[in-house]
């Protein structure tokens, strides 16, 4: 009985585990896609900001 309850805990260690390992994998992903996001906005400005210099 008890190494069965232990068994089983062991279990939903290791699936909290690998879901907190998922979603800080999704974390990283969600701030590198908002990282290309402001970065590519930034690039615009500043093509915008060249660009009406050179005209």
């Amino acid at each position: 009985m008890l190494l069965s309850l232990t068994h089983r805990l062991e279990r939903l260690v290791l699936r909290l585990r690998m879901v907190k390992h998922l979603a800080e994998i999704a974390h990283v992903k969600v701030l590198t896609a908002h990282g290309a996001i402001v970065a590519w906005q930034l690039i615009r400005l500043f093509l915008t900001l060249c660009g009406d210099q050179a005209g």
